[in-house]
């Protein structure tokens, strides 16, 4: 969950500030407790909606409905906005979370992680090409914001832009070297290239940084069936259906490369 902001605006007086410094300083039940006491006798104080839901997000509890009586009752405000875009987008609700980060946007131009979070529900909905520009504002505002990096390799991957993918995944590992999905990425994005040595060295990296990531070990399935290893490729492909029963991807792999090799079908991976 990206971590929501709070301006300490003042509606209230001295009691809205006392509320963010509780809830910065992670007093949140304390500051729960006084924002419901405050909401009985101002029920439409959007500052109190906006703070509330920070509070509730910071719980691991369900915000959407105080971020969007932020949002409703603050129309102007940025970051409420922003706040609740953030939310559904985490929620995975990309068309809903679009709507409010344009908005937040068309009032605040210029805020790296709204754009970020626009861009990926863009792509999420289908409009990789769309997402790019957002991207590539993101980062001429924050250069080293690492997640908009690797998320526009992952747009010009699904763009067919194999190239570009993989020096976005190249630079995106300069700031944070021991990122096995990135390496995975990169792995990927090369093997599309069929540059299948230094695919396969990408996605061995990734396997030793987290042994758990079962797309890297079925990315380095497709490498090795693409360098004519074929039982080495079933093995990898095993091994990612030993992580995840129900990876498709991992499992239509290696139904393929069976029937390639002659061999029956499997109704469940082996052990390895």
């Amino acid at each position: 969950m990206n971590e929501m902001s709070i301006a300490p605006q003042v509606l209230s007086g001295n009691e809205i500030g006392a509320l963010v410094a509780l809830v910065n300083r992670g007093r949140l039940t304390e500051a729960e407790h006084r924002i419901g006491a405050l909401l009985k006798r101002c029920p439409d104080a959007g500052i109190l909606w906006k703070i509330l839901g920070v509070s509730l997000l910071r719980q691991g509890r369900d915000a959407l409905a105080a971020l969007r009586r932020a949002a409703e009752l603050m129309p102007h405000d940025a970051e409420a906005h922003a706040n609740l875009g953030a939310a559904l987008h985490d929620e995975g609700l990309w068309a809903e979370s679009l709507v409010s980060l344009e908005r937040a946007l068309a009032i605040q131009p210029h805020n790296a992680q709204v754009l970020l979070d626009a861009a990926d529900a863009m792509r999420a909905l289908g409009r990789a090409r769309d997402s790019v520009p957002l991207y590539l504002r993101a980062l001429q505002l924050d250069p080293r914001l690492v997640e908009a990096r690797n998320n526009l390799g992952n747009a010009f991957l699904e763009l067919g832009r194999y190239d570009d993918a993989a020096d976005c995944y190249r630079l995106a590992l300069q700031i944070k070297p021991d990122d096995a999905q990135m390496h995975c990425n990169l792995g990927n994005a090369l093997r599309l290239r069929r540059h299948l040595d230094e695919a396969s060295a990408s996605c061995k990296r990734a396997i030793a940084i987290d042994p758990t990531l079962g797309v890297a070990h079925n990315c380095l399935g497709l490498i090795l069936a693409a360098q004519g290893r074929r039982e080495a490729a079933s093995a990898c492909y095993r091994r990612a259906l030993n992580l995840d029963a129900n990876d498709v991807d991992a499992r239509n792999n290696l139904a393929t490369l069976l029937r390639e090799l002659g061999k029956p079908p499997e109704t469940r991976p082996e052990s390895q």
